[in-house]
């Protein structure tokens, strides 16, 4: 489409990255959020390649200051806010009785806390402007694909689901659309690490592949499509759900 105004939450790496790119590419103004300085002035050097107005913002999701700060000055500079993309999460591998409370605290914090701090500010700009939007909610397979050791996370991105569906009919009489995208094994830092150092990398990554229908890891650009699609008027009639991009993981 083009000419949008874009907010990226984690997008200085792996899936907030390629999905920045491709708004970008696509002649929107974008802004990537981040909590460190340096992985923002490297992805701005990496977007700045593709076109497009790109600003950035260090900020933690979780902390109520630094979103209402972001948020206002993306309207500053870009006037409105038209599609929002909540992307930052983290994931940690810990067992449940291992699992303390300021690892179980942190998960909530950026993954859930975060998303409904980000979605409350953005909304309300969305709604003063009249023009409505779309907000766009990062999960994950695990929301209901359960492993041993992610149990926190799994609840986090089950609670991120469940809140999809609530704000979508919440704000759909606001002209506003919520949906999520629920990623599989997908090739980024956090995507492909490995699992508890129980097993080499190389072997880690060869069992995903034979647990994939498709044969292979996903990439960001893979996701980048399903944001892009989404944010789109041809989705115009779908909000409320979250779609999978897994390559048939959960199929098997």
């Amino acid at each position: 489409m083009g000419g949008r105004s874009v907010i990226v939450t984690g997008g200085s790496t792996g899936i907030g990255l390629g999905v920045a790119r491709r708004f970008a590419a696509g002649g929107d103004r974008v802004m990537i959020t981040a909590r460190t300085a340096e992985d923002l002035e490297k992805a701005q050097r990496d977007l700045s390649s593709v076109g497009g107005e790109i600003i950035t913002s260090v900020m933690s999701v979780s902390e109520p200051d630094d979103v209402q700060r972001t948020v206002a000055v993306a309207v500053e500079t870009f006037g409105t806010i038209d599609v929002l993309i909540n992307n930052a999460g983290i994931c940690i591998e810990e067992s449940v009785l291992n699992t303390s409370n300021s690892i179980w605290d942190l998960l909530i914090a950026t993954n859930l806390t975060g998303l409904f701090l980000m979605t409350r500010e953005v909304a309300s700009v969305m709604v003063d402007s009249g023009r409505g939007g779309v907000i766009i909610n990062t999960s994950s397979i695990n929301s209901t694909f359960v492993e041993p050791l992610y149990v926190p996370y799994s609840a986090t991105k089950a609670a991120v689901d469940a809140m999809t569906k609530g704000l979508a009919v919440e704000l759909a009489p606001y002209g506003i659309r919520v949906l999520g995208v629920r990623p599989g094994y997908i090739e980024t830092a956090m995507g492909s690490k490995v699992h508890n150092g129980s097993e080499s990398r190389d072997k880690y990554r060869e069992s995903v592949v034979r647990l994939v229908p498709a044969g292979r890891w996903g990439s960001p650009d893979d996701l980048a499509s399903m944001y892009e699609f989404l944010a789109s008027d041809q989705a115009a009639y779908m909000t409320g759900t979250s779609v999978v991009v897994d390559g048939g993981r959960l199929a098997r």
